[in-house]
């Protein structure tokens, strides 16, 4: 068990992302918590996280394609 300073309550540590450099190898927020952030900093600066998702894709281009190109092979069917 291990306890969220975010929503206050014990949870289970499976609940929990990994984080190396916490003494115990957890996050301080369980999953659930760390989501809902997430979500609201999506939702409060929309133009940031296009940007940024943008970004992304132009710096990946490459590895991108090749994962779309093996995805589209093993699905034909579908």
């Amino acid at each position: 068990m291990k306890y969220c300073n975010k929503c206050e309550t014990s949870k289970l540590e499976v609940d929990f992302g990994k984080d190396k450099y916490k003494s115990d190898g957890l996050n301080l927020y369980c999953k659930e918590c760390i989501k809902k952030r997430s979500a609201e900093q999506r939702k409060k600066d929309p133009e940031y996280t296009l940007e940024y998702a943008r970004a992304y894709r132009d710096k990946n281009r490459g590895i991108l394609r090749k994962k779309s190109a093996l995805h589209f092979q093993k699905n034909k069917e579908e």
